[in-house]
Parts: structure tokens; C-alpha cells; sequence
């Protein structure tokens, strides 16, 4: 999923009263697991530094030890500023697209040149081939130049290609070009599976991957369930879903907490759903955007 496409932006306040707001408890805190996090605000306009900087506290006392956001929309230094305030605390941070490479991941190193000691990956490319946007060795050139690129700007961590775990394993060349395995993998789309076999299923995706990479470590940068919307076969959405969901996805993830980036963090509330709101309603964490 590309957390930054905007398909249209609506009235915030319409579109947040329509969403549903979870009434179970916060879960506690985890050990070690990442969570994606959207700089988009409900309007469609970017974060303020202080709801970044709030929202980053949130996700640290939630026990969250990596945060992934996309690309260079908004202001991804703020971001990295406010987890340096959170000891413990490391960025997954990154561009969508490879058509522009280099302007693109320019852009990034300014947000973070002054934040390298808290960025754990950088990615290029997020479902590029998953999506059609490129092919897998378009996408292994990108990851090449924008890793020599980084290398020049002081970046010495993870370079990543990030795509879906269909595309990774077809295509493993995108896992050999990567310092690990990223992929996004969501039992929700497949409509096998119900919310309480989420864990199983993508643990075993991920197992898939490595085995098609030739043993290579393979992280899960995405994975989730929605709270509302249409439902897809087995895969109802709800808040129970969602939950039943979550606590299947980190009991299969226990022993490698690492490995699993929790899809999302806040409900994408600027997203035009259509007829299926399911697009908007990912978030786990309340604060009155959805979640629990």
C-alpha cells in the first residue's frame, strides 16, 4: 500500500465522524515491533512538527522500536528529529517511485542528513513492480544508484527495494539487491483468510520469500487489517477483525518482533474510499483517528 497516494481529499470532519472508533482497550505495550506511520493529517495537508513529535511519543510508549513512513511529501526531518528524542527509537523512511531517483532521494538526504544515527533503512521504490510502475531489474538499477548515492551523502545503514511478497517471490532479484527482504504482505487481499489467521498466513509469506531469496532474512514492512469497509471472501472487516487480526500477527511474530512493521499506525482519514472505506481504516493507535 502506498500511504502517500491521495486519491482525493474530502471534508475532514465528515469523514472522521463516519469512521468507526474502536471501544476495546489499548493494547499493552509491545516488544519490538515497527508500525507504519502516515505524515498525512486528516485534511490531506501535511503533519505539524508538534503532532509528529506527539504522535512519535505515542508510538514509543506503545513499545514500538521502528517507525516506517513514505516518501518525501512532507517533512520527513521532523519526523527524524522527534524519534532522536526517543532513545530506542529508529526510522524506516524512503521514496514511492524510482522515475526520479535522484532528485528524490536528494530531497530525503536533506530531511535527514543531520538524523543519519536514528535511520535504520532506507528504501527505493515501494510496490514498484507489484504495481507495474517498473520492472525488477529497473528497480535493482534504482536501488544500486541511490545506494552509491547515499553512500556519498554519509548513509552507511540498510538500503531496501520494497514490494509485495507475490512480487518478491517472482522476481528475487529485488530481495538480492536489498540488505534484507522487505516485503508487504497483507491477508486481508488474499479472501482465504479470516482475521484470526492473519499471522500464520503472512509468517508463512515470509518464509516463502527468504526460501525464494536463498535463505536471505525477510522483513514484513507491512502488514494489517481494516476496521471498516467492505469486506473481501473471509476477510470481514470490523473492529474485533482488526484486533483478532493484530494479536494474530504479533503472536506469530513473537520470537522475531523485528520482522513485522504493523500496518498503520493512524487511520488515513484524507483518503477517498468510495463505496469501500476500507483504504481509510487501517489505524491501530486511537488519539480519535480510529485504532485501539
Amino acid at each position: 500500500m502506498k500511504s502517500t497516494t491521495i486519491l482525493s481529499v474530502l471534508s475532514s470532519a465528515l469523514l472522521t465522524s463516519a469512521l468507526p472508533v474502536p471501544q476495546y482497550d489499548a493494547p499493552a505495550p509491545t516488544s519490538s515491533y515497527g508500525i507504519a506511520y502516515d505524515l498525512m493529517a486528516d485534511d490531506g495537508s501535511c503533519r505539524s512538527s508538534t503532532q509528529i513529535a506527539s504522535d512519535v511519543a505515542s508510538m514509543a510508549a506503545q513499545g514500538y522500536k521502528q517507525i516506517r513512513t513514505y516518501d518525501v511529501g512532507c517533512d520527513v526531518g521532523a519526523l527524524a528529529a522527534a524519534i532522536s528524542q526517543n532513545p530506542g527509537l529508529s526510522l524506516f523512511a524512503g521514496i514511492n517511485g524510482i522515475s526520479n531517483v535522484q532528485s528524490d532521494l536528494s530531497k530525503l538526504i536533506n530531511y535527514l542528513s543531520a538524523h543519519w544515527d536514528v535511520v535504520h533503512t532506507v528504501n527505493i521504490g515501494n510496490e514498484v513492480v507489484n504495481s507495474g510502475a517498473g520492472s525488477a531489474s529497473a528497480v535493482a538499477s534504482a536501488v544500486a544508484a541511490g545506494r552509491s548515492q547515499l553512500a556519498a551523502a554519509g548513509y552507511s545503514g540498510n538500503v531496501v527495494t520494497v514490494d509485495t511478497f507475490v512480487a518478491m517471490i517472482a522476481n528475487p532479484v529485488l530481495c538480492e539487491v536489498s540488505d534484507y527482504c522487505a516485503a508487504n504482505a497483507h491477508a486481508f487481499f488474499d479472501g482465504n483468510v479470516d482475521a484470526s489467521g492473519a499471522g500464520e498466513f503472512v509468517h508463512r509469506m515470509q518464509g516463502q520469500v527468504s526460501q525464494a531469496a536463498g535463505g536471505k532474512r525477510t522483513v514484513i514492512t507491512e502488514s494489517g487489517w481494516p476496521s471498516c469497509g467492505a469486506g473481501n471472501g473471509a476477510a470481514q472487516t470490523g473492529t474485533s477483525q482488526q484486533q483478532a487480526a493484530v494479536s494474530s500477527l504479533k503472536a506469530a511474530f513473537q520470537s522475531t518482533p523485528e520482522d513485522l512493521f504493523l500496518f498503520q499506525s493512524y487511520n488515513a482519514v484524507y483518503k477517498h474510499s468510495g463505496a469501500n472505506a476500507a483504504e481509510q481504516c487501517w489505524g491501530i493507535m486511537g488519539g480519535g483517528q480510529g485504532g485501539w
